[in-house]
């Protein structure tokens, strides 16, 4: 699995510049800010995440995760840093 973060606003916004991309980026499934999970494809098929491949990882052996808006920090400030976010937990 790999878990990418959207700037979008919404799971929608996010599902809209999918489309909009004509299969050039894909996800499996978008958990939108409340929770709620909209499967974009099927787990068999591969969906484009992954960008260029490195090491093992691959779009066509990983399921695709986005989760709608950016990790924040502990004083609400967007998190760029992203090992932060991994040793706090966060992920």
């Amino acid at each position: 699995m790999v878990l990418h973060r959207t700037v979008s606003s919404s799971a929608q916004s996010t599902i809209n510049a999918i489309v909009s991309s004509k299969g050039a980026v894909g996800y499996h499934i978008i958990v939108d800010k409340d929770g709620s999970i909209t499967q974009m494809n099927n787990f068999d098929n591969r969906a484009n995440h992954v960008g260029r491949p490195t090491g093992d990882i691959s779009n066509s052996n990983s399921i695709g995760v986005s989760v709608v808006g950016m990790s924040l920090d502990k004083d609400g400030n967007v998190e760029t840093n992203w090992r932060n976010v991994f040793l706090d937990g966060k992920i």
